[in-house]
């Protein structure tokens, strides 16, 4: 059997193996933040377990910091106005999108100053009012300044590819 002491995955470092548990081998780690864990090979192998779960309390942390800084993440489901960014980006960005071909797929992009800054997008668009989505005014433009509005279902579908 392979010997995996002082063997690192992410900030866990394998220590010692411990009694196995349903066949499972286990280890002893040590976190890079100064914790200790057991933890099952598999979990550190596949990468599913990182750290003793000091990463995931920072991430936590800091979309918290994140959040609070704009106001607009109200719980699991942002704010409309988050929420219409959040889609904007999975439409042109995210290949596994179902209308990813209808957007990114075919060169629709992003203004590079939105991606990344929900705080920017906000300034430039302002609140989402109610009943509206994000539009583009050149359907075959891309999402940036100058070419978008909040538009009405009713505006929307007056704006279509031909």
């Amino acid at each position: 059997m392979k010997n995996y002491i002082g063997e690192k995955y992410g900030r866990l470092k394998i220590l010692n193996e411990v009694e196995k548990r349903n066949g499972h081998r286990r280890f002893h780690c040590s976190c890079e933040c100064g914790e200790t864990k057991e933890v099952y090979y598999y979990s550190l192998r596949k990468g599913s377990t990182k750290s003793c779960g000091c990463y995931n309390s920072e991430v936590t942390a800091e979309r918290n910091r994140q959040n609070k800084k704009h106001g607009h993440w109200t719980n699991y489901k942002g704010s409309p106005t988050y929420n219409s960014w959040s889609a904007m980006k999975h439409r042109c960005l995210n290949p596994k999108m179902i209308h990813y071909k209808h957007y990114g797929g075919r060169g629709i992009k992003i203004y590079l100053e939105w991606i990344n800054s929900f705080d920017s997008f906000l300034k430039y668009m302002g609140e989402r009012p109610l009943g509206t989505s994000l539009d583009r005014i050149d359907v075959n433009g891309n999402y940036e300044p100058g070419n978008v509005k909040w538009s009405t279902s009713k505006e929307q579908r007056r704006n279509r590819r031909k």
